[in-house]
């Protein structure tokens, strides 16, 4: 589901923007309770994840309004914290735990690695420092030793 513009209100059952699907891994932690979701939902592969009682999909606003919202003031987000922040969260962790810039590509859908790295480059300059070490080691490691 997809909606072209943000907050706009209306869903897009339907490609996504490349044309392409795409298989996203998800943790043990993520997938245990998708699973026991799933078991309540009807035995259909092409029901949606999440809908109205009647199968329907649920208006981006309702779920906004009644779930997200509540959720992000749970857990002590911002108020004006945005759905598609949760996009670039995802994207900062991947980062964050060494993903290779192609997985990450794939994960998000990019069309191309260019994308990718121009939209969430600027988080890679705090693995400089890093990189830096990494390089230094390997250098060592290559000296003769004395």
């Amino acid at each position: 589901m997809t909606c072209e513009q943000e907050n706009c209100g209306v869903s897009v059952i339907g490609p996504t923007k490349t044309g392409r699907g795409r298989r996203i891994p998800l943790p043990n932690q993520l997938l245990e309770p998708l699973l026991t979701h799933l078991k309540t939902r009807p035995d259909d592969p092409d029901a949606l994840v999440f809908s109205t009682n009647t199968g329907s999909p649920i208006a981006h606003g309702t779920v906004f309004r009644r779930h997200f919202q509540p959720a992000f003031a749970r857990s002590g987000l911002p108020e004006n914290t945005r759905w598609h922040d949760l996009r670039h969260t995802y994207a900062s962790l991947l980062i964050a735990a060494d993903g290779h810039p192609r997985a990450i590509m794939e994960r998000l859908g990019h069309s191309s690695i260019t994308v990718t790295l121009n939209v969430y480059g600027h988080l890679l300059p705090a693995l400089d420092d890093e990189l830096t070490a990494r390089l230094e080691a390997a250098i060592s490691n290559a000296l003769p030793k004395q």
